[in-house]
């Protein structure tokens, strides 16, 4: 039979419970929500059986709620619950069925607190699961202008069911449905024990929901999902143009400052035995840029650690600091090898401070590591290892690594912004169980 359009609701026939009849002429099963008990639409209700009392899945919608979405008002008639087991694992989520007077009957879906919605469509596209099995490559199917990229497989059984229904649903019922991407949609291949069907399926924004059913939606259990639109603004692509260019600028720039190397001050070379400690006398007279410090030494086989007191014009101690000059060499199945860390350096900005500074230098201690031994020497035995070193002072040197710096940030900028699709694509198919090293 066909409900009249003057019935708005019916008495359950295994509970006399009162049941709001909501969805079209196409309802031919609407399951009891207080006794559970599935009733034949098109024969005057009669009792088919029963689900008995079953868990309610976790839902924001419930019967009878009623919202509009894509411009077309809807009413939700039925819920399904589906849970798919798998290596221990359990997936649950829930399927409303809605009815549109205007449009027609559609899915609601929530799953960990994202919500899409799917509606049948006809097409001659199909991925079955020997394809899906065989294939070396990702099957896909076309539909309207879109191409689909296989994306899982899904085998769930019903767990849930209340309100009404265009089939018959049934307890442990088990659904296998393959899923393919789109770029804004996924085809839902879906095989039963007795029909196939195919559902495109949009994700549908928690601000939709709220401004057409006036729900909240709770804050999503996953961030990430399939459908959800991904966040992008319209200038990326100036933004990463302009960022890389800068970026060039910025390196050139760095490139220019790196390779002023000052006006030398002074420089002194010293015999470790004769002439440490000793003293360094310089005039700095242009207080822009740096003041560097340079250290040489002919260090061999051996590390020695240098001492450096600088006092200012004001006769006040600038810094105390330490450098190691070291050089390490041996052979070994590649060939020679070296390591050579003779050379150091010690920059500083004056200031406003120029005039006359003095720079006292000595050798702390010295050493050498060989064989796996490590010996410390004393200061006799300084010359095994070095002999002598130089010290040179500049002013007015540059430093292109600020500009070095801003350059690294504006490239890293730059590669993210090109970067952000592909980044984006791979969050999508995160999700996905097809292995492209199988």
């Amino acid at each position: 039979m066909t409900l009249s359009a003057e019935v708005r609701s019916i008495d359950c026939t295994s509970c006399g419970a009162g049941l709001n009849v909501l969805g079209g002429g196409r309802v031919t099963t609407h399951v009891c929500p207080y006794c559970g008990t599935m009733l034949d639409a098109n024969d005057d209700y009669r009792a088919l059986k029963s689900f008995g009392e079953l868990q309610r899945p976790a839902s924001a919608f419930k019967l009878g709620d009623r919202g509009r979405l894509f411009g077309v008002e809807f009413i939700v008639i039925g819920t399904l619950g589906y849970e798919e087991h798998w290596n221990g694992e359990v997936w649950a989520w829930t399927e409303h069925q809605v009815y549109s007077e205007t449009h027609g009957y559609g899915w609601l879906n929530f799953e960990n607190g994202h919500v899409t919605f799917s509606r049948r469509v006809r097409t001659d596209a199909w991925i079955s699961t020997d394809q899906v099995k065989r294939s070396e490559h990702r099957p896909s199917a076309i539909y309207g202008d879109e191409k689909y990229r296989y994306y899982e497989t899904t085998d769930a059984a019903i767990s849930f069911a209340e309100g009404e229904f265009t089939w018959q649903p049934e307890p442990g019922q088990r659904t296998q449905t393959i899923s393919a991407l789109g770029n804004t949609g996924m085809l839902d291949f879906s095989q039963g024990e007795t029909e196939r069907e195919i559902y495109l399926t949009t994700y549908v924004p928690a601000k939709d929901i709220a401004d057409g059913f006036g729900i909240e939606l709770p804050p999503p259990l996953q961030k990430n999902h399939p459908l959800k639109p991904a966040r992008t603004w319209a200038h990326r692509k100036f933004v990463g143009a302009v960022s890389g260019l800068f970026g060039a600028m910025l390196l050139i720039l760095g490139l220019i400052l790196s390779l002023n190397p000052g006006e030398p001050l002074v420089s002194q070379v010293y015999d470790i035995n004769d002439d440490l400690p000793a003293t360094l006398n310089f005039e700095v007279t242009n207080n822009r840029g740096m003041v560097v410090i340079e250290l040489d030494s002919d260090v061999v086989d051996g590390w020695a650690g240098i001492d450096f007191l600088l006092t200012d014009p004001d006769g006040n101690p600038r810094f105390e600091i330490g450098r190691t000059s070291d050089y390490y060499s041996g052979r070994d199945g590649d060939g020679k090898w070296t390591e050579d860390g003779s050379h150091a350096a010690i920059r500083f900005r004056p200031g406003g401070k120029t005039g006359p500074y003095q720079l006292e230098v000595d050798i702390e201690e010295a050493g050498f590591w060989k064989d796996g031994i490590s010996r410390t020497l004393l200061r006799s035995e300084f010359p095994e290892v070095i002999r002598q070193i130089s010290v040179s002072v500049s002013q007015a040197q540059t430093s292109g690594v600020p500009a070095y710096f801003a350059a690294a940030l504006f490239f890293i900028l730059s590669f993210v912004t090109f970067a952000l699709p592909a980044i984006l694509h791979q969050r999508r198919w995160a999700g996905s169980d097809w292995d492209d090293e199988d």
